[in-house]
């Protein structure tokens, strides 16, 4: 059960989590740093809804980061982009040692 090595995380972006959703919009924990691979690339994914949706990118980081990309979650990558995450998997090696890790879809 190996975990994605941090030579595989190059990028680091800024990830503010959503905490709840009110009255008077949306709240969010203070911005952190994550560690991730980023990949630009556009694809139609399905939202939360189960609507069809554009991605404009995917991030893989290590599995201890899934309470911090909930849906609606604020990411900003290194180029300055802000985007909301639309989902995420957790992705496991079952048993045979390969790098276990989480992929977050980005709008």
């Amino acid at each position: 059960m190996a975990e994605l090595p941090l030579a595989m995380q190059p990028h680091t972006v800024t990830v503010q989590t959503k905490q709840s959703g009110g009255a008077y919009g949306d709240t969010y924990a203070a911005p952190v740093q994550v560690r991730c691979w980023l990949e630009d690339s556009y694809r139609l994914v399905r939202d939360a809804s189960g609507a069809q949706v554009a991605s404009s990118a995917q991030l893989f980081t290590a599995r201890a980061n899934l309470s911090k990309f909930t849906i609606g979650t604020k990411v900003t990558t290194p180029y300055g982009r802000a985007t909301l995450v639309l989902g995420n998997q957790m992705h496991d090696d079952g048993g045979i040692g390969a790098w276990q890790h989480l992929a977050v879809t980005l709008q």
